[in-house]
């Protein structure tokens, strides 16, 4: 499925990082990213998967910063462009974006090990 739609339950296998790249010297290109690879943090690796809702959809780039001359502002020149989804998984934390492949949808009140989390109604054992 590569249209989800709004509040829908979702689990993902891998979340997408800004990262930039800054070349040598002082005018020197920059590259910027978005990529599930951790390849600067210790442990390596992708990034984790997790469960969510999706809360929107937005188009991504890849590129560079080009330093214009002088007189001219640094620009955003895009290489590649892309769709990910924007899936909060918590309420505190920001959402991640996640690109279409990497998504499969949950059933409503479920999570991936197929559990049902809808809270019980019954009180046992409350005082």
């Amino acid at each position: 499925m590569s249209d989800y739609q709004l509040g829908q339950r979702v689990a993902y296998t891998e979340h997408l990082i800004r990262k930039t790249r800054v070349g040598e010297g002082f005018h020197a290109e920059t590259i910027k990213v978005w990529t599930s690879d951790r390849y600067s943090f210790p442990e390596g690796g992708k990034t984790d998967g997790g469960e969510g809702i999706i809360i929107g959809k937005r188009i991504l780039a890849n590129g560079e910063n080009h330093y214009n001359g002088y007189d001219e502002p640094i620009a955003f020149k895009a290489k590649e462009r892309f769709t990910a989804y924007l899936v909060a998984y918590d309420l505190r934390r920001k959402p991640v974006y996640v690109r279409p492949e990497h998504i499969q949808t949950l059933p409503v009140g479920a999570n991936a090990t197929g559990l049902d989390h809808t809270p019980s109604t019954t009180t046992e054992g409350v005082a």
